[in-house]
């Protein structure tokens, strides 16, 4: 959450992002099935996707150089802050990956309190009390910035129900492009905005996107115009079962 101590500073949130080894999280933690995530809008949303962010390259030294700076010394007992972890473990998409950026965060001397919990009490714990420090959870784009993306950065979400606004970020700088974003008239006008806007966030880093998971799906050869979707939902209304010949 961006406005409990010491996460309201910018500098521990970029040194909390040169601390996780993204690369090492999706081959050891996920068998390779995703990529690495460097934007808010992910790779497959290709038209809107900006590659060209600031990155947080893995770099624990420097990590350790920026809690120093921003006054998280490391203690008598070898520990710079504590910081509540609360994610549920029955969560594919985030089991593997809290356990992970819980041990690389102690490398660099946070005292990570890890809190899994059963999904409803996480709901309640993390969406409408705001009894956390940090959380791990997946989110879908739904296929459109507009939609899945906006939603967890916009000033008007940051509301007590689950997978809305709820690292408290708000930015109308950014609202403003969103706007903008959502009511232009081309794809190429939106894209434009798109761009600014994860640069905007990659820069304060409310939310640290770990990686693009991958998802296995099997269908029958006679299945005609599946898996085309951007998102985890099909559009079948464009999916027809032909003879197989």
């Amino acid at each position: 959450s961006t406005d409990s101590k010491p996460l309201a500073d910018v500098r521990v949130r970029q040194a909390i992002a040169h601390a996780i080894d993204k690369k090492f999280l999706v081959e050891k933690g996920y068998f390779g099935q995703g990529r690495p995530a460097i934007s808010p809008i992910p790779s497959n949303l290709a038209w809107a996707h900006n590659p060209k962010v600031p990155v947080y390259a893995y770099d624990p030294a420097k990590a350790a150089a920026m809690l120093d700076e921003a006054g998280y010394p490391k203690g008598a007992n070898g520990e710079r802050l504590t910081l509540r972890f609360v994610y549920d473990p029955a969560n594919s998409a985030a089991n593997k990956a809290s356990e992970v950026v819980a041990q690389q965060l102690r490398s660099v001397g946070i005292n990570v309190k890890q809190m899994p919990m059963e999904r409803s009490l996480m709901l309640d714990k993390v969406y409408k009390n705001y009894d956390f420090d940090i959380h791990i959870h997946n989110y879908t784009t739904y296929g459109d910035p507009g939609i899945g993306v906006a939603r967890m950065y916009v000033c008007d979400n940051i509301r007590p129900t689950p997978f809305a606004n709820v690292s408290r970020y708000c930015n109308p700088k950014l609202d403003e492009i969103f706007r903008q974003a959502a009511s232009a008239t081309t794809q190429a006008e939106r894209a434009n905005y798109y761009y600014a806007a994860q640069e905007i966030l990659m820069r304060d880093l409310p939310v640290i996107p770990l990686f693009e998971y991958g998802d296995t799906n099997v269908a029958r050869g006679r299945v005609q115009s599946i898996f085309k979707s951007h998102s985890a939902h099909e559009r079948w209304d464009q999916v027809w079962v032909s003879d197989g010949k």
